[in-house]
């Protein structure tokens, strides 16, 4: 038997794509724009539901800030669109909110896939129909977990990350460096602070992002006050040295692996890492 040797070296990473959580769709001016704003539903080839949205009325033509929103496990598109639609109107956000295939996201259940394909196939509609300038991703709980992981896995696409109570991130590969958002109940239940944010949030500092980082009293909730200061963060740009927390206990590991379980080159360690709600 013979073998054919390589002809040049090997290629130092694979492509990667939707099975590492990439999403192929990039922004662009519309192809034709739409007219139709309000509450909108986005069905699949056989009527299921991949997402809703929220456009506000057009202005002057400007571009609008554009913000995916993940609900939580066993939650619906509505509930994630929910988290920031009173701010809508007033801040010309257009909302985004998919519905996860499964009971929740499919990193959770057995790693990055059909979303990941939802969700660009849902942004690609957007893109094609309304001008959008920025795109930010956020969510709660089992949401907000997904959007931090697919955040800094498209940090080449969202410009920002909003994590309501989150429990852990592990993209598989990174880029770019979007400004990150975090908050967290002292009394959550569900996913606890102390195994969850005030783990991740000095893992996530350790590898260069900015956080900007709120704990409040209270439980697994998203709390008026803390949307406010999230809607308010997105708008400002994140400016550097406003969190109104000190930097939660915790640090990267001696072996160079966030408290995340993240490694220092952004890959995750199977090994740890906060539990996984």
């Amino acid at each position: 038997m013979s073998f054919t040797a390589e002809p040049a070296e090997p290629h130092p990473r694979p492509e990667e794509g939707f099975h590492h959580g990439r999403l192929a769709v990039r922004l662009c001016d519309p192809v034709v724009e739409s007219d139709r704003t309000g509450l909108l539903r986005f069905d699949g080839p056989t009527a299921e539901l991949l997402a809703m949205a929220y456009v506000p009325p057009p202005v002057n033509g400007r571009p609008y800030r554009l913000v995916v929103l993940l609900h939580g496990a066993g939650g619906s598109a509505r509930q994630g669109l929910d988290l920031l639609l009173p701010a809508a109107d007033d801040h010309r956000l257009l909302l985004v909110a998919p519905k996860s295939a499964a009971n929740t996201w499919d990193l959770i259940v057995d790693g990055f896939g059909t979303d990941v394909l939802r969700l660009d196939r849902v942004l690609e509609e957007i893109f094609d129909a309304y001008p959008v300038e920025r795109v930010i991703v956020g969510g709660f709980s089992d949401g907000a977990s997904y959007a931090l992981s697919i955040g800094l896995t498209n940090g080449d696409l969202f410009d920002a990350v909003v994590a309501f109570s989150p429990g852990f991130a592990t993209p598989l590969v990174t880029h770019g460096t979007p400004r990150v958002f975090v908050s967290h109940g002292t009394g959550d239940r569900v996913l606890r602070i102390d195994a969850c944010s005030r783990r991740l949030v000095p893992g996530l500092r350790a590898l260069g992002y900015q956080v900007t980082y709120e704990e409040f009293d209270g439980g697994h909730e998203v709390p008026e006050p803390i949307v406010d200061r999230a809607v308010s963060w997105m708008l400002s740009g994140g400016v550097p040295g406003r969190d109104r927390t000190p930097d939660p206990e915790g640090a990267p590991g001696r072996d160079g692996t966030a408290q995340d379980g993240t490694a220092q080159d952004g890959t995750p360690d199977r090994g740890g890492g906060p539990v996984r709600r």
